[in-house]
């Protein structure tokens, strides 16, 4: 009873989505406040009893895929009856914000080795990523003026701008807070070195004080 309490205070507390599955059907058992925010269902308890496939982010084509690999890793960790886990770009439907994140599984076995349940709980990998390839995660799902305002809030840079820069000079900015030299940058973007400088000079027009130095110090000290 101990152990079941533990592992049901573990899911509860978790500060990302958690679950515990019913092994055969695959309904959820417990699923915590995190995933109810992500699936951008109000009341956590709501989602007891229903499938993965339910939820509200596996009613389009490519929520219906994820649902679809996210159940093939449930059977995996059932058929395995060990820990199983693979990568996933979430889109959280309750603020619209984008994480990649790793999900890991652990199969509950019985006394005699059968499975009970599937236990599931995600850890966000988001800050392992370059910060163009946060930019990249949300232009999946916006189109990149809206991109590029969530990411710019996601740094914490969003006061530093008069008027929000587009993307080319957004870009440069993100690949010059991870020290990039312009040839560097150049590459990355498919554009001369020249341009990237242009481009960068032309950015200051944008910032307050056109101090874009405190800008790309902000950034590093948040993505430190």
């Amino acid at each position: 009873m101990k152990s079941e309490s533990g592992l049901i205070n573990f899911i509860q507390n978790y500060p990302h989505p958690a679950t515990i599955k019913e092994a055969d059907t695959g309904k959820y058992i417990i699923a915590n406040r995190s995933l109810a925010q992500e699936a951008g269902i109000q009341n956590y308890e709501d989602i007891t009893g229903l499938t993965v496939r339910d939820l509200p982010f596996a009613q389009s084509d490519g929520g219906l895929q994820q649902a679809k690999r996210l159940a093939e890793l449930d059977y995996l960790t059932c058929e395995k009856k060990s820990l199983t886990s693979d990568r996933f770009v979430f889109f959280e439907s309750g603020n619209g914000e984008v994480q990649f994140d790793e999900v890991i599984k652990l199969p509950v076995l019985g006394h005699s080795g059968n499975i009970l349940g599937v236990v599931a709980y995600q850890r966000n990998l988001t800050s392992t990523l370059s910060l163009n390839q946060v930019y990249d995660l949300y232009r999946r799902f916006y189109a990149a003026p809206e991109a590029i305002k969530r990411v710019l809030a996601y740094l914490g840079i969003t006061q530093c701008f008069m008027t929000q820069p587009t993307e080319a000079p957004f870009r440069i900015l993100l690949a010059k807070s991870q020290s990039y030299t312009n040839k560097e940058i150049g590459r990355l973007l498919g554009i001369s070195h020249r341009t990237v400088d242009y481009q960068f000079s032309a950015l200051r027009n944008r910032v307050v004080d056109g101090d874009v130095h405190r800008v790309l110090t902000t950034i590093k000290r948040r993505d430190a």
